[in-house]
């Protein structure tokens, strides 16, 4: 199990990639580490300078391979690569913008219209809450996140109604969603990193 950790975000290009593994520390990095044990997990070329500076590339030395920059090599504990860009690329200027923006299409039914009555009127002091009918299903699209409370719903509804229920309608999610009892969450934190994750 993890500890919770924080991160920090200046709206670069970056992404943090947390998995959390049942085995040992040691055999994690040198399976990240090691160019024979990469080959083995990636079925690709790997080169790697195991140190602070060095080199890290998986693939060939061709468009299409993964060449970064070894930014930081704490052995056992951290590994952070700072891709280069390639050929094949586009532009740096023009690629991943960071967003906190969170972003969920629910597919219409009568308990999805219940919701996105409820949802109007949770967040109607939020200027950055929206929802947008799309003929077969509604957009909701919201900075950093937002909740829905199943339970709520329910006594809109006059009848049972579970988390599970919604996700049966739920189609498409930018964000990291997570279900905390019976209530349905969508956010930007990084959990497990800027916040625990709910159990």
């Amino acid at each position: 199990m993890s500890l919770p950790r924080k991160s920090t975000r200046n709206g670069t290009r970056g992404y943090a990639h947390l998995i959390e593994v049942g085995v040992p520390v040691a055999r994690v990095w040198r399976a990240l580490t090691d160019p024979g044990l990469i080959r083995i997990w990636s079925a690709q070329e790997a080169e790697i300078d195991p140190r602070k500076g060095g080199l890290y590339r998986l693939g060939k030395r061709t468009p299409g391979g993964r060449e970064a920059h070894i930014d930081i090599f704490d052995v056992n504990r951290r590994l952070r690569l700072i891709y280069l860009n390639g050929a094949d690329w586009p532009p740096s200027d023009s690629a991943v913008v960071e967003s906190r923006r969170v972003v969920m299409a629910l597919t219409k039914a009568d308990e999805i219209e219940a919701t996105v009555e409820w949802l109007t009127e949770r967040y109607e002091d939020d200027p950055s809450f929206s929802i947008e009918d799309c003929g077969t299903f509604y957009r909701i699209d919201c900075l950093e996140g937002f909740e829905i409370d199943a339970d709520e719903i329910a006594e809109l509804l006059g009848r049972p109604f579970s988390v599970y229920d919604l996700l049966v309608n739920v189609s498409t999610t930018i964000g990291r969603a997570y279900v905390n009892g019976n209530v349905f969450a969508i956010t930007t934190d990084l959990l497990g990193w800027e916040r625990e994750v709910p159990r």
